[in-house]
């Protein structure tokens, strides 16, 4: 008997236990929740904790507005002594144009006149010049002439025989101890276009002096290391053409990931900061490594999602969680926010002589008809450019690079399992043919017959309006108007739902700019 009870306690006792799980849950302790990499695998925490495009330039937007707002209201004094004109210049923000203008006066003017004033500089410290001079490159300003003063003189005469640049500037050129002033003097030095530098050596010295644990510390004399100075480390590695097989540069990669927290964020001395996050985000776009890879996403985060984290109601970022806004933090991230965006860094398009000018390619500047369309496209890797940083708008386009054009447009390159045997001229191991199978499959696009695709005959205006027309769903619109050639009705809707690019012939090529135009209208309709 006392068995038998037993038994049915403890079968009560389950039966309780399992109701309880079912039922909705008060507040729980994260650690005894199912995580949802268990739940729903690590594929699906891994795309939960993305943050889109427009979510970071949204933050950035809040951020650059919050930094005017506050500078303003001090008619744009101190500027200089923060990294403010750095991230504001990345974000596209003209610091001597209107919006940064009080009483007649920029917020270029002011840091001029506060560079004059002689106070920034007074006690030569090396990292003092450096922080300068890339601040005035990043507002299109020659740091070898601002008021008769020679700054990249100075620093590029600072650098010592061991590579190493020196602590201190001016009456004395000394000091080996500060990681800081190294790190800062090769990326200034890169930034502004300064020659004389010494490559080897200065990459010698930095990879010389890496701790124990792989990272950097501020300072020679301590061991432990620190998440910022080893994240803009690897700033500094990018612009001397390290890449991220080097081994200094595999070794802070290392030790940033180890000390990666739960949260996908960083922590400095034991306390996560938004500065750590955005430092990451930083070094690891200078090296073309997404920020957001699997690699660097925990269960809940990532680094820039972590750097999101710090958001504040007026736009401002907090330096630790639970704080208020913060200047340097606000700055910080706005760097940060601004070279994700760009997909490079500031001091790197400053290097490159683009960091003021926003085309996305040397062939193609904003005023260019087609450019809106083609900067969404690049920016949802629909299409790309050249190598040598060229997109050729004028460039007819096959059958074959359209048909891989509108599958990515209409986001079904996920779905390119599939291979198509319809098409003698199209074999299995041809590049184009997962990419025709898919839209074949859909009904997006026909043969030139029943059995040839031509995939690099060069794409025609009527082709175009029809592969659009039946993508959009329009074809029984199209098919039910009678025309003399075969392509009227598909011409004539594609024309009714405005898919059609400017300057359209349905005889003649279409080219690059032009599929990017309509294919950019077919996919954010």
């Amino acid at each position: 008997m006392r068995k038998s009870r037993s038994k049915i306690i403890g079968t009560f006792l389950m039966l309780l236990m399992v109701c309880t799980m079912l039922l909705p849950a008060g507040p729980v302790a994260p650690e005894s929740r199912p995580s949802i990499a268990n739940v729903m695998g690590p594929e699906y925490a891994f795309a939960a904790s993305r943050v889109s495009r427009d979510e970071v330039q949204q933050a950035l937007d809040a951020g650059v507005q919050f930094l005017h707002d506050y500078y303003e209201a001090r008619e744009f004094r101190g500027m200089l002594e923060d990294w403010a004109p750095i991230g504001l210049s990345a974000a596209g923000e003209d610091l001597d144009g209107p919006g940064w203008t009080v009483g007649g006066r920029s917020a270029q003017d002011v840091m001029l006149d506060d560079l004059s004033g002689g106070n920034l500089l007074k006690y030569g410290r090396n990292t003092d010049y450096q922080r300068v001079i890339m601040n005035l490159a990043a507002m299109g300003l020659d740091p070898a002439n601002i008021g008769g003063v020679n700054y990249t003189g100075i620093l590029a005469q600072s650098q010592l025989p061991s590579g190493k640049f020196a602590d201190s500037v001016g009456e004395q050129v000394a000091g080996e101890q500060l990681v800081n002033a190294q790190v800062w003097g090769i990326i200034a030095m890169k930034a502004a276009g300064i020659d004389g530098m010494n490559d080897a050596k200065a990459l010698e010295w930095l990879g010389g002096h890496i701790n124990p644990d792989n990272g950097y510390s501020i300072d020679t004399t301590a061991e432990q290391s620190d998440i910022d100075m080893s994240a803009m480390a690897l700033i500094a590695f990018a612009v001397l053409g390290e890449d991220d097989s080097s081994e200094p540069v595999v070794k802070v990669l290392a030790y940033l990931k180890n000390n990666q927290q739960p949260s996908g964020g960083f922590a400095a001395w034991s306390m996560e900061t938004s500065e750590s996050s955005a430092a990451v985000v930083q070094g690891l776009t200078a090296l073309g490594i997404d920020p957001q890879d699997d690699q660097w996403t925990t269960e809940n985060g990532n680094p820039l999602k972590g750097l999101l984290e710090y958001r504040q109601p007026d736009g401002g970022f907090a330096h630790y969680q639970g704080g208020g806004s913060n200047l340097k933090a606000t700055a910080q991230a706005v760097m940060a926010l601004a070279d994700y965006l760009n997909g490079s860094t500031a001091f790197q398009l400053m290097a490159q002589g683009k960091l003021r000018d926003k085309s996305i390619f040397g062939d193609m500047q904003e005023s260019h008809w087609a450019y809106p369309a083609v900067k969404d496209l690049v920016e949802n890797n629909v299409v790309n450019g050249y190598p040598d940083n060229t997109f050729r708008p004028d460039n007819p386009v096959t059958r074959a690079e359209f048909a891989k054009i509108l599958v990515k447009g209409l986001g079904l390159d996920g779905q390119l399992a599939k291979t198509t045997a319809r098409f003698r001229d199209l074999p299995s191991d041809h590049w184009a043919n997962p990419v025709v199978a898919a839209a074949v499959e859909r009904g997006l696009i026909n043969g030139m017959s029943a059995d040839t695709f031509a995939p690099a005959a060069n794409i025609t205006g009527a082709q175009v309006a029809a592969m659009l027309v039946r993508a959009a769903g329009y074809q029984q619109e199209a098919q039910a108007v009678a025309g003399d050639t075969w392509y009227a009705g598909y011409v004539q809707a594609a024309e009714t739902h405005g898919l059609l690019y400017p300057g359209f012939d349905p005889d003649k090529q279409a080219t690059r700019a032009q599929c990017a135009y309509s294919v950019n209208v077919l996919r954010i309709k």
